[in-house]
């Protein structure tokens, strides 16, 4: 499989101190993933990028986004 870096740095975000992103099982369902499939507008659209996983080596995706500001 052909590996290749990110095509874009991921944006920088400015969270809070102490922020933690745990969504439940449902709130993953309700909040992204339904309106994904549906093709709507997400709740937060950025911070968060998407990728085609099948596209890179499983073993150089930790290398190739561990510099990624957050």
């Amino acid at each position: 499989m052909a590996s290749s870096k990110p095509q874009s740095p991921l944006p920088s975000c400015e969270f809070p101190a102490g922020f933690r992103f745990r969504p439940t099982g449902i709130e993953i369902l309700k909040y992204y993933l339904l309106n994904k499939v549906l093709g709507q507008a997400l709740p937060y659209d950025g911070g968060f990028e998407e990728m085609d996983i099948y596209r890179h080596d499983p073993d150089q995706l930790p290398s190739a986004y561990a510099s990624a500001p957050i």
